[in-house]
């Protein structure tokens, strides 16, 4: 597999994707020593070009042959058809496949993503075909934690310094931003953070480990007049950078069962300095709710004049009865009230 890893790399560094979809060049990979010339392929020609390397070395590998994409599509086994829109690499090794996708250069080694992962692929090499499984992430694989800690000056400024560590499908869906500008990553984080207003993003870094998977975001975010004042109170919302607000559309007579694709978890700890002159008037309690569909734990504490809101939420892949549609409405909907409850500030 080490050697696998270098040539991967190898081809990453060499090769750049093109899109080649007329006439025999749509079926066919272009030759593996014409890739290898011109620096360039489809996901035919770069997979085979790939997997011509690894045989050099009598590395074994599979042609696979996917429908690829966000929403998952299944191979059909039960009649044989022209099927597939994307060709990936698979390595065996013991127990298990490394599936590579080799039109990215930025993908880590054997990490697939949201766009093949969970599916079925048809396999070719020199004396097999058969139909295999992707890789399938777990509910807690797919996770997001986010570390911060904020405070406030006397006129109302908030500053916050954040940490977002990401893995999975969560590492997936923000790889793009390793490519991206200090300003276009700047627009994204006033995108992502846009219920804050007035908000400046004074630091945006990002450290990516792809033998881990994982993902840092250090940043530090400072907003003019967070705080707004009702007499001597301050309403505030402990969790201002990561809230889960989304419920599913309500039914009267739902005639389908639904399908939750891919499981995450989200872990959150931020600590929030009390201003100065103030103390705690209410406070959300303690709340917990664990379903089938999900679990969901959050608690605000005190210590010291410091706010520390925990919580954690899991939300667990599965395909659902249409019975079961509005207790996981109910679920997503409790979830979304218990994080608009403020938290009252009054003045000492």
């Amino acid at each position: 597999i080490a050697i696998a890893k270098i040539i991967y790399k190898y081809v990453q560094e060499k090769t750049r994707y093109v899109s080649i979809q007329l006439g025999i060049g749509g079926w066919k990979p272009m030759l593996a020593k014409n890739v290898d010339r011109l620096g360039y392929g489809d996901c035919k020609a770069l997979t085979n070009y790939t997997r011509s390397l690894l045989k050099v070395f009598n590395i074994p590998s599979y042609y696979a042959i996917v429908y690829a994409g966000k929403k998952k599509r299944n191979i059909h086994q039960d009649f044989a058809s022209m099927q597939g829109n994307h060709v990936i690499l698979g390595i065996p090794d013991t127990n298990e496949i490394h599936w590579l996708e080799c039109t990215s250069q930025t993908q880590p080694f054997g990490f697939q993503g949201s766009f093949t992962d969970d599916r079925n692929a048809l396999i070719i090499s020199e004396d097999k075909i058969d139909i295999i499984k992707t890789k399938s992430f777990l509910n807690e694989s797919n996770s997001q934690e986010t570390k911060a800690k904020i405070k406030f000056t006397e006129n109302g400024t908030m500053d916050c310094q954040v940490i977002i560590t990401s893995k999975g499908i969560e590492f997936n869906e923000k790889l793009f931003l390793g490519k991206e500008t200090s300003d276009n990553k700047t627009k994204y984080y006033k995108n992502k953070f846009s219920q804050i207003n007035n908000l400046k993003i004074a630091k945006n870094e990002l450290t990516i480990d792809k033998a881990k998977i994982e993902m840092q975001e250090i940043l530090n975010l400072k907003a003019d007049d967070f705080i707004k004042k009702t007499g001597d109170r301050i309403l505030l919302n402990a969790n201002i950078l990561n809230q889960i607000l989304f419920i599913p559309e309500k039914y009267k007579n739902r005639s389908n069962p639904f399908e939750i694709e891919r499981g995450y978890q989200y872990i959150d700890e931020i600590e929030i300095e009390i201003p100065k002159g103030y103390k705690i008037e209410t406070k959300t309690n303690e709340f917990e709710i664990n379903t089938k569909f999900g679990n969901y734990k959050s608690k605000l504490e005190n210590y010291n004049n410091t706010l520390i809101f925990k919580r954690s939420f899991i939300l667990k892949k599965g395909y659902y009865l249409k019975g079961d549609y509005n207790s996981y409405r109910d679920f997503r909907e409790q979830i979304a009230k218990k994080e608009n409850i403020k938290t009252v500030l009054i003045k000492e």
